[in-house]
């Protein structure tokens, strides 16, 4: 199977944990993304996406198969912090790291995808991803109700 890199115009989604969801003290409602959501985990070797437009349909329709073929438990309460894949890419060379978005369907998550060559412990890659995807946060009980 051929290598499939994804277009620079399309955009991918990050699962952000409940307790990586930044949220007003007195509304509680989602306001950004803690950076730690950008870390690799303990058990990925590169950053674990989900390419949007894999899937037909509006950025609505798009972001409620995600949720539908997430491999993860998800709450209400996780979100999905959303990139444009150039961005990501600059992003990421800004901050010493050329990496590659690779589309790696899993057998539920058609849709995975890696970014490989990503970096262990870049704190300001991390706060500057975070950032940006911070101005495009889904949270998945809103989704699931929309």
């Amino acid at each position: 199977m051929p290598t499939t890199y994804l277009p620079s115009e399309d955009h991918v989604a990050r699962r952000i944990k409940p307790s990586l969801v930044q949220r007003d003290e007195d509304t509680k409602e989602p306001i950004g993304i803690f950076p730690e959501a950008f870390q690799l985990r303990l058990d990925e070797r590169d950053l674990s996406v989900n390419w949007l437009e894999h899937f037909p349909g509006d950025r609505l329709a798009r972001m409620k198969a995600v949720v539908d073929h997430s491999e993860l438990e998800l709450r209400a309460r996780d979100g999905f912090g959303v990139l444009q894949v150039g961005i990501l890419s600059e992003i990421c060379e800004r901050n010493g790291a050329r990496v590659r978005v690779i589309h790696d369907p899993k057998p539920k998550n058609p849709a995975h995808t890696g970014v490989h060559r990503y970096p262990r412990d870049n704190a300001a890659l991390e706060a500057e991803l975070a950032n940006v995807a911070s101005q495009d946060l889904w949270i998945v009980g809103d989704i699931r109700k929309a």
